[in-house]
């Protein structure tokens, strides 16, 4: 509502316009609170961007319009219905899915917010930030949907839910969505588990995840100062493992099959990529250290050429170009190599006892998503 009176304000209806943008995109048909926030958002949207004011009550489907007018208890002709401003208009479009109770409000709710966040990710305390990017748009959300909801009985009490942890409670709507327990284990270092409204519990719970955010950072510093061939070689079999999933992985029911083929492909391509990097860097003789140009010998034995890792993992390489060497005895020396060398990290790390003091199955290894920079 702030939004729509603030781009209404800074705007004018035009008297002579011959070249306005079209605006015959933007149109309610449906009354749901989805589609009424987009119709919304993209009406402040345009007229931000254009300086101009829309005929919203036009841009209403008829059916919908008739309705509206029926149920209008101000007795509204057509007439006076296209006078109506766009908060007259915002009342009552919102009035139509209006909560009744509590139990239909928190329905609402639920059936309105979604946790996005990519099903492939494997959360780990060094790479917490996509997960903190998916809870600050959770959070943006929530709050949305929550604001359109309480429209017209911000005061009502008796329809309100109450703002805790318990059943019903918008604490507990709110931290049920959100994946691997984090929003539950996180409400445990909370000092209260009751608050006075729901921005009041958002602000805690923004300054655990800030919080968070900060100890990742801290734990990715940390990480940056171990390495060696050893370290690339376990990395490398730890991402080689991690591709294996990844192409192993369902196909998710609430994502389209040819979006969720899509999706893991490209994901899967750019994995088999920093393995060829990875891969690069291990064939070479001296790692990841820094290039150092030695007198050409004429007489030494000409080095292998790099080979390429899909071809190396799958058998065949259908990428155009592919730069590396896709010849079947040189693939089959190399990946000869590195299964002698992971077999000597397996071995090695049976004699020298486990690395960590917890199941290993429980810890994933994930891959640098962000720049170091970042």
């Amino acid at each position: 509502m702030h939004n729509l009176k603030t781009a209404e304000a800074a705007s004018q209806r035009p008297f002579v316009q011959a070249t306005l943008a079209p605006y015959d995109h933007i149109t309610y048909k449906k009354s749901s609170i989805a589609a009424f926030l987009k119709f919304w958002d993209e009406v402040t949207s345009y007229e931000q961007r254009h300086g101009t004011t829309l005929p919203v009550t036009t841009m209403i489907d008829g059916p919908i319009r008739e309705r509206l007018i029926s149920n209008d208890r101000r007795n509204l002709d057509n007439g006076q219905f296209y006078s109506q401003s766009h908060a007259e208009l915002y009342d009552a479009m919102q009035a139509e899915f209006r909560p009744i109770d509590r139990l239909d409000f928190m329905k609402q709710l639920e059936n309105n917010v979604e946790f996005v966040f990519t099903a492939h990710y494997k959360v780990t305390p060094e790479y917490y930030r996509p997960l903190y990017d998916a809870l600050l748009l959770y959070i943006s959300k929530f709050t949305k949907i929550y604001e359109i909801l309480i429209h017209g009985i911000r005061n009502d009490m008796t329809i309100l839910p109450r703002c805790d942890n318990k059943p019903g409670g918008l604490v507990k709507a709110f931290v049920n969505k959100i994946p691997f327990e984090h929003g539950a284990r996180l409400l445990q270092l909370l000092d209260t588990q009751k608050w006075d409204s729901l921005h009041a519990f958002l602000r805690d719970f923004r300054r655990l995840i800030d919080d968070n955010k900060e100890d990742s950072e801290r734990a990715r510093k940390l990480r940056r100062t171990f390495g060696g061939t050893q370290y690339e070689s376990q990395k490398f079999e730890q991402k080689l493992q991690q591709l294996q999933e990844l192409r192993a992985l369902p196909v998710d029911p609430a994502v389209e099959e040819d979006e969720w083929h899509e999706a893991v492909n490209t994901a899967a391509l750019d994995l088999e990529n920093e393995l060829d990097t990875m891969l690069n860097a291990l064939q070479q003789p001296h790692g990841k250290e820094p290039f150092k140009k030695t007198p050409h010998d004429k007489n030494a034995a000409p080095r292998d050429p790099l080979v390429c890792i899909t071809k190396l993992l799958h058998g065949t390489c259908t990428k155009t170009p592919c730069n590396y060497s896709h010849k079947e005895e040189l693939v089959t020396k190399k990946r000869y190599e590195f299964i002698e060398l992971m077999q000597k990290q397996l071995a090695a790390s049976k004699t020298s006892g486990p690395p960590r003091a917890f199941p290993p199955q429980r810890v994933s290894v994930m891959e640098d998503i962000y720049d170091e920079d970042y």
